[in-house]
């Protein structure tokens, strides 16, 4: 048989069988793997910044976690990075500004993407 021009050659039909018994074996293997786990939630992820318009550095605080967040005066670092969130959950948290504390509850819908 000759060969084309980029060196490889046709496939062969006697070869044929072979290829589909390949194909659907992987095929096969792939269909048994997708069940061991679990593809995600049911939800879309939702996601929460925040921004200080305040005078003064604000800290926000995980109440649940221990978790905490610092955010300044100064340009970008007035905004923090979006935060994924448990859509449809309250989640706890405490804004201080000085010697003023707020607490708040942070709430988003699947999807969400909030500030």
């Amino acid at each position: 048989m000759k060969s084309h021009s980029s060196g490889l050659q046709p496939l062969q039909t006697k070869h044929l069988p072979r290829w589909v018994a390949l194909v659907v074996a992987l095929t096969a293997i792939m269909a048994s793997a997708t069940g061991l786990y679990d593809t995600g939630p049911g939800q879309d992820s939702s996601f929460i910044r925040f921004v200080n318009g305040a005078d003064a550095q604000i800290v926000i605080s995980n109440n649940k976690t221990k978790g905490k967040l610092t955010l300044s005066t100064q340009g970008a670092s007035r905004v923090s990075s979006f935060l994924p969130i448990r859509p449809g959950v309250q989640m706890p948290a405490s804004i201080s500004v000085g010697n003023q504390k707020f607490d708040i509850q942070v709430v988003a819908k699947p999807g969400e993407f909030g500030s």
